[in-house]
């Protein structure tokens, strides 16, 4: 597992984000590259917003890629 997944899902971890969910996209972004490259604009997006839109994107991916 490449260690920027693991210090993204810290940071989605501590931005209050369900567990579960963390754990279903790191699963995923581990076989799926688009859910990896959706994971690093999450934690490198500023906007709120913009975040809550990413995490439905990634949401998204991980329900289509099961």
């Amino acid at each position: 597992m490449k260690l920027d997944l693991v210090e993204i899902a810290t940071e989605m971890n501590k931005k209050g984000l369900p567990a579960d969910f963390v754990a279903a996209a790191v699963e995923t972004a581990t076989e799926f590259e688009g859910v990896h490259d959706l994971m690093k604009l999450w934690v490198n997006e500023t906007e709120a917003k913009e975040r809550d839109e990413i995490i439905a994107d990634i949401k998204d991916m991980i329900r289509d890629c099961q």
